[in-house]
C-alpha cells in the first residue's frame, strides 16, 4: 500500500460515525430463525464441500502457533512448519503427516517454545482453542495468533476489549460510516459493504486489499481485529479470504478454522460463492512465501 492508502478505501482514525439505514426488508444475520440458519449452513457445505477429514485444521493451527512463537528467529522451526503445512493441506499419506508433525514438535521443543505454542493451542494466549459457554459470550475471538474476529460491540466500553488484547490494527467491514477509533490503533482499513447477498461482488472486490493489509500488520508484529456489525457474516468472510490467500487452503478449511474459534460464523450464500471463486483464483497461483 502506498502511504497506507488503497483506491476506494478510506483509512482515517479520526472520523465519526453516521449509520446508514439497512435496505428495507433486509434480514439481519443474527435474527434468522434456527431453521433458516440450518438451511444456510447446509447450502454453504454444498457450495464449498466439506473440509478434509482428519487433523488438517489442528495441524494448520499448530503451524501458525509455532511460526508466531518463533518470530522468524528459528530456521529449523520455520522449515518444519512449512513441511507440516504442505503435508497437512495436500492430503499426503497419514504417516508423512505424522512424521512432519513430530518433526515440528521436536523443533519447537529444542527452541524452548513448547510452552508458548501449547498455551496458545489450549487457549491460554487469547482463547483460540477454548470452548464452552463462556467462549460463546466473548466479544472477539482469536482465529490465529494475533488475528482477532468479532463484532461492533468490541468497539464499545472505551475499547478495553481491544486494548487488553494488544490490538494495533483494525479492519472494519460495515454499512455505517467509519467510527472514531482510539489512539492506540495504528492503522484502520475500512470498507463500506452491506451484509446481504447482493453485496457479494462488492465485498469480493476488496479481498486482496484486505488480505494484504492484514498480512502487512501481522508481519510487522501487529495485532489485527476484523469486525463487522455482529461478526457473523462480513468480517468472517474477510478473515476467510485472508486465510485462503495466505495459506493457499480451500475455503471449506478456512471456514472450519474460523468456526473453530468463533462458532457463530455464518457467511451468507452470496459471500460463500465469492469465497469459492477466490479459492479457485488463489490456489491457481504459485504459492506465496507463507
Amino acid at each position: 500500500m502506498a502511504n497506507g492508502q488503497q483506491a476506494g478505501v478510506r483509512i482515517d482514525i479520526g472520523s465519526g460515525v453516521q449509520p446508514r439505514a439497512a435496505p428495507r426488508g433486509h434480514e439481519k444475520p443474527w435474527r434468522k430463525p434456527a431453521e433458516a440458519v440450518r438451511a444456510e449452513r447446509a447450502l454453504t457445505r454444498q457450495l464449498l464441500g466439506p473440509p478434509r477429514e482428519g487433523d488438517a485444521i489442528a495441524d494448520v493451527r499448530r503451524v501458525l502457533a509455532a511460526r508466531d512463537a518463533a518470530g522468524g528467529a528459528h530456521a529449523d522451526v520455520e522449515d518444519a512448519a512449512t513441511a507440516l503445512l504442505e503435508a497437512a493441506t495436500n492430503a499426503r499419506p497419514r504417516a508423512e503427516v505424522d512424521a512432519a508433525r513430530a518433526r515440528l514438535d521436536a523443533a519447537v521443543e529444542r527452541a524452548g517454545l513448547a510452552g508458548a505454542v501449547g498455551g496458545w493451542l489450549r487457549g491460554g494466549a487469547g482463547g483460540a482453542g477454548g470452548g464452552g459457554a463462556m467462549r460463546k459470550l466473548e466479544l472477539l475471538h482469536e482465529v490465529i495468533p494475533r488475528l482477532w474476529l468479532g463484532g461492533w460491540a468490541a468497539l464499545n466500553d472505551h475499547r478495553r476489549a481491544l486494548q487488553s488484547r494488544g490490538v494495533t490494527h483494525v479492519v472494519s467491514v460495515l454499512s455505517a460510516e467509519q467510527r472514531k477509533l482510539p489512539p492506540f490503533i495504528k492503522k484502520h482499513h475500512y470498507v463500506q459493504v452491506d451484509d446481504r447477498e447482493a453485496a457479494a461482488d462488492e465485498i469480493a472486490s476488496h479481498f486482496e486489499e484486505i488480505a494484504r493489509f492484514i498480512e502487512a500488520a501481522l508481519s510487522e508484529g501487529g495485532v489485527v481485529f476484523v469486525h463487522c456489525g455482529a461478526g457473523i457474516s462480513r468480517a468472517p468472510t474477510a478473515t476467510i479470504a485472508y486465510l485462503i490467500w495466505k495459506l493457499r487452503i480451500p475455503a471449506a478449511e478456512a471456514l472450519a478454522l474460523v468456526r473453530r474459534a468463533r462458532s457463530c460464523v455464518r457467511p451468507n450464500a452470496g459471500f460463500v460463492r465469492k469465497l469459492k471463486e477466490w479459492e479457485d483464483a488463489c490456489l491457481a497461483q504459485a504459492p506465496s512465501s507463507i
